[in-house]
């Protein structure tokens, strides 16, 4: 059977009929066999009558491979005799070249040759079979078989154009596996222009953008002509403006690893014609987000600043271009210049003097002082985040007297900025931050108690960003937060601030007025104590209670005042408290504020328990009580969320009363229930 096989192929060969192909193709033929058991002349044999077909096909369906557009016109067709051929061709030849061992026929090498000559063309009637083509074309440049420079133009357009096209993982690795083919093409002739135009493409593709062997892919291109390179720059730089993060920082890595690989004209062309270009824009352009986007890209040269050569290469291409636009008339061009200082922070040349290294870091800090009073308040902005930044991260590196210097712009000066709000709470925020760093915890406790009188900025948003900075002390133990701004302060400004800063404060203050851990009674000795302080802050406190603790215990703390009320009235109880009023609004207050909580399935049972405390007896005693008459429409509106089952005195009293005063019958409140809330 072997030998039938031998022999069917090679005499279609003698013969020149190529019409039976088609049905050779049907045959279930192991190639890998038939090739093992061809001898070296056989197959050379085998090659010759393979190469003559294939002339004879070219020639007779030359409209195929004359100049087309990307997709064939309907009417153009290969002849199915032509496709069994390459397929039979392409399947023999691969099963030929798998052995590296095996000597190369001339016929075969130049079989191989008219087939890469016409991949292009195939792959617009028949992708796949071009494919398969393209597998020999591979594996042939990758074995570094004889003549494997001329397999290199069509095969690498091809797998660029399927790997953009097709948009899989392995078509990119693929091309990655032959981007030394690229080293063959001539750049600046006009033949190249498609392939340029397809390897542009790539840089804009997610496959190549996030995909490690496509990054590498991208960084290999920086490497084969100085003026291609500009095109690549040109090509990322439109992409700026529209790019996700992802992208950008893809972008910024394919030019650190490209700039790291350059020598010669190409590190010239990558220093000067992209990363200084990107430098220049990212100072003079007006659009925040081209900025943005150009400093993303940037930053990852600013992450590298450890790795050798790094940190020279941004100081050689920042001098000439940093330190003139900070001086210059328009705010903007100087906030951006300030803004890539501080990226870029600190300059400087591994390789210099002591001395002018000490030169060069103190113009930086002068630099960033003249930002803190910049006329411009953007500039002043971000003049202040850099220095929060550089000083929470360079702290033990920078002098002693600069640290001094530059905290007492920002303490003395700058939180006090009548002219902007923004500065302040930049200010607020920059503190914030330092106080990552324990290094800088001794200045900041000597320097942060003067920052009391921020409590009562006039501006919400400064006071609320302040609650957060006492927050955020409350959680260090170098210093209290009520050392910062006494407690009697925050209980004024409780009292009569909006809600946004009061549940701030209330949550700065919860562990001193309302101890989770503690039990019920202590919980509400804190709350006479906060009521005996100020009345009006103990109410706002307890109104934003239950967005800081869990529900079940505000709403035991109800029960519990509503038991204490209730045995102080029945006088089985002495109290601290001369006016019991403000106690009662703050049970009313705090109910209400749980009540959408309460409505909860989950928190059944919280209704429940809190229901079999208020009684209807124990409730009559309360509002008929003279000693909380102030009080006795916020209780009323806290019994209109109990159901009436729970206290039926109270809903037959009420209802007679609006009777009685309305002149309205009884039965028009049939379907009124005193606890329709809950």
């Amino acid at each position: 059977m072997g030998g039938n096989k031998k022999n069917d192929l090679l005499n279609i060969c003698k013969k020149g009929d190529r019409s039976v192909f088609p049905k050779y193709e049907e045959k279930e033929v192991n190639h890998e066999e038939y090739v093992e058991r061809l001898s070296q002349k056989d197959f050379s044999t085998l090659s010759e009558g393979l190469l003559e077909f294939l002339k004879s096909f070219v020639e007779d369906e030359a409209i195929i491979f004359e100049d087309q557009e990307e997709d064939a016109p309907a009417e153009v067709i290969m002849s199915q005799e032509f496709v069994s051929f390459l397929k039979i061709t392409s399947a023999v030849v691969k099963a030929f070249i798998q052995d590296t061992k095996r000597k190369v026929p001339d016929a075969l090498g130049e079989l191989v040759s008219g087939m890469h000559d016409i991949l292009i063309a195939v792959n617009r009637l028949k992708p796949e079979l071009a494919n398969d083509m393209s597998a020999i074309f591979e594996m042939w440049w990758i074995q570094e078989r004889p003549g494997k420079e001329s397999l290199a133009p069509q095969t690498i357009s091809f797998l660029v154009y399927k790997a953009l096209d097709d948009g899989k993982v392995m078509d990119v690795q693929r091309v990655h596996a032959l981007r030394s083919t690229l080293l063959l093409i001539d750049f600046l002739d006009e033949s190249a222009t498609s392939l340029k135009r397809l390897l542009l493409r790539c840089l804009i593709h997610p496959n190549f953008l996030k995909n490690k062997k496509g990054q590498l892919f991208l960084v290999y291109l920086f490497g084969l002509s100085p003026p291609f390179v500009d095109e690549l720059h040109m090509t990322i730089k439109a992409q700026v403006p529209t790019s996700r993060k992802s992208i950008l920082e893809a972008y910024g890595n394919i030019y650190y690893k490209a700039w790291k690989a350059a020598s010669g004209p190409y590190l010239l062309k990558l220093e000067y014609t992209c990363i200084q270009d990107l430098m220049t824009n990212a100072i003079h352009v007006a659009t925040p987000q081209i900025v943005a986007g150009i400093r993303r890209i940037l930053g990852i040269f600013n992450a590298n600043k450890k790795v050798r050569g790094v940190d020279q290469m941004l100081l050689r291409l920042y001098e000439p271009i940093l330190w003139r636009n900070l001086k210059v008339s328009n705010h903007i061009v100087r906030k951006n210049a300030a803004m890539l200082l501080i990226d870029a922070f600190p300059l400087n040349d591994p390789d210099a003097r002591q001395k002018d290294t000490d030169q060069l870091l103190q113009k930086q800090f002068d630099v960033l002082q003249m930002l803190l009073y910049d006329e411009s308040i953007e500039v002043r902005i971000v003049g202040v985040q850099g220095v929060c930044r550089i000083m929470g991260v360079y702290w033990e590196l920078i002098p002693e007297a600069t640290l001094h210097t530059l905290m007492a712009n920002m303490i003395n000066d700058l939180v006090y900025d009548a002219t902007s709000a923004a500065v302040r709470v930049a200010v607020l925020e920059g503190l914030q931050y330092l106080l990552d760093n324990h290094l800088t915890q001794p200045l900041l406790k000597v320097v942060l108690p003067k920052l009391n009188n921020v409590l009562h900025d006039k501006t919400e948003k400064v006071r609320s960003v302040f609650i957060d900075l006492l927050v955020t002390i409350r959680s260090l133990k170098f210093i209290k937060y009520y050392e910062v701004v006494q407690v009697e302060h925050l209980l004024e400004r409780l009292a009569v601030d909006s809600d946004i800063v009061g549940t701030k404060i209330s949550e700065l203050i919860l562990n001193s007025y309302f101890p989770a851990d503690k039990s019920c009674s202590i919980q509400l000795k804190r709350c006479i104590l906060l009521l005996n302080a100020n009345p009006r802050a103990a109410t706002n406190f307890y109104k934003h209670l239950p967005s800081h603790v869990p529900t079940a215990l505000a709403t035991k703390f109800v029960g519990a005042i509503f038991s204490y009320l209730s045995n102080v009235i029945e006088g089985e109880q002495e109290t601290d408290l001369t006016d019991l009023n403000p106690l009662a609004t703050i049970m009313s207050c705090l109910c209400q504020s749980l009540n959408s909580k309460l409505k909860l399935q989950e928190n059944e049972s919280l209704r429940e328990s809190l229901y079999e405390i208020i009684t209807d007896d124990k409730v009559e005693s309360l509002v008929e009580s003279d000693r909380l008459a102030k009080s006795k429409s916020f209780m009323l509106k806290m019994l209109s969320q109990v159901p009436k089952d729970s206290v039926p005195t109270m809903s037959t009293m009420c209802l007679d009363t609006l009777t009685h005063a309305r002149h309205i019958q009884v039965e028009d409140f049939e379907e009124i229930e005193l606890g329709s809330n809950f």
